[in-house]
């Protein structure tokens, strides 16, 4: 991807989530360490088993 797609990716987050709640920002804030996860492991997945 490139440089100036993901930066575009990244605001159009940024102004998507200013228009949560706080409740939902919470909830979103309580999720990451879960969603970190899966991309780990979904990483993991295209590199292939270790050998």
């Amino acid at each position: 991807m490139s440089r100036t797609r993901h930066q575009a990716g990244v605001l159009a987050f940024e102004r998507l989530t200013g228009e949560l709640t706080g409740g939902e920002v919470e909830a979103l804030v309580a999720a990451l360490p879960a969603l970190k996860h899966l991309a780990e492991l979904e990483s993991q997945d295209r590199e292939g088993p270790k050998r």
